[in-house]
């Protein structure tokens, strides 16, 4: 690995992980702020935040926050090509070891789903298809139950199906897990599981960065609650009914490890609390295209476009000196 490209490579993934870190910093505090009054708009600024990580960090727009910086940082820091090219590497190999990690989950997952059984699934289904029917959606999707997981969850990138924990049947009526399942069938519905899988591919990207990490959870959470709402709003009156179910739940499918790319957003009692309070007492969502278009579009003019190119004025020393 040549100097120079050890060089653009660390130079652009420090400016991608600032910037993007700075983005998610400011959005995801007011997503948190919106999300139990316009949960649309909520969801638009987190997706502008993860957007951010997806672009060049060098744009040559004379619009937004970051163009005002220059491209190198200013620290004064002389840094060899030795170094750089150690950091290239120490950075590719993550992505690789994380791509790795991600591969083996997702087939560990598509084995618990051959092994599971389709015949331990069909007392489920009439009610199961009842709620999707309920939801507006023509097909079900395919279910099948396992004894190696311990928690539901649909998965599937092109033809989303759902997976039951056999300890789940055992403990909970079917009524309560036609609940469940339709709390599923939402994410499949909104094909949750595709978004799941290409932001865990992104992450990769920024292993290193915690502030990402903060944000794809915070989008996963926010997915989950969403889906809780169209549960209670399909089903008017059961709101008590679910949240029993969620509790009863919990209460079986905690203690039991589930692959990480397939786990669920709530993992903590103090989650499992939120998503129970907003059942309990769901605010009224005011509906306003509008103004939610015009609030994602002024974070994403402030926020997407880039530093300029080039490199930073005499007067500043950089951080980042380019290797001879």
């Amino acid at each position: 690995m040549t100097g120079g490209f050890a060089f653009e490579w660390c130079l652009h993934a420090l400016h991608v992980t600032a910037q993007g870190s700075v983005a998610a910093l400011l959005l995801m505090p007011a997503a948190r702020f919106w999300e139990s009054r316009r949960p649309a708009l909520a969801s638009a600024l987190l997706a502008v935040a993860f957007l951010k990580f997806l672009l060049p960090p060098m744009l040559p727009a004379p619009s937004g926050i970051f163009s005002f910086f220059a491209a190198v940082p200013a620290g004064g820091v002389r840094v060899t090509g030795v170094v750089l090219a150690v950091a290239a590497v120490l950075h590719a190999a993550g992505i690789v070891f994380v791509l790795f990690r991600l591969a083996r989950e997702h087939a560990a997952i598509a084995g618990i789903w051959r092994r599971a059984s389709e015949s331990a699934a069909a007392p489920l289904y009439p009610l199961f298809e009842a709620r999707c029917r309920e939801a507006g959606t023509d097909r079900a999707p395919e279910l099948r139950v396992s004894r190696e997981i311990g928690v539901p969850f649909a998965w599937g990138v092109f033809r989303p199906a759902i997976l039951v924990p056999e300890a789940l049947c055992a403990a909970l009526s079917e009524d309560a897990l036609s609940l469940l399942l339709a709390h599923e069938a939402a994410h499949a519905r909104r094909r949750d599981p595709a978004r799941n899988v290409f932001e865990s591919t992104v992450a990769a990207l920024w292993w290193f960065n915690p502030v990402f990490g903060g944000l794809i959870r915070r989008r996963r959470a926010l997915r989950e609650e969403r889906c809780d709402a169209d549960v209670v709003k399909l089903l008017p009156g059961r709101a008590r009914d679910y949240a029993q179910a969620l509790v009863e739940a919990a209460s079986v499918a905690f203690p039991v490890r589930t692959p990480g790319v397939a786990s669920p957003a709530t993992t903590t009692a103090e989650e499992l609390a939120r998503r129970l309070r907003r059942i309990a007492r769901p605010e009224r969502v005011r509906r306003s295209a509008g103004l939610e278009a015009a609030a994602c579009l002024a974070a994403a003019a402030l926020l997407i476009p880039g530093v300029r190119p080039g490199a930073a004025p005499r007067s500043r020393p950089s951080g980042l000196v380019r290797p001879r």
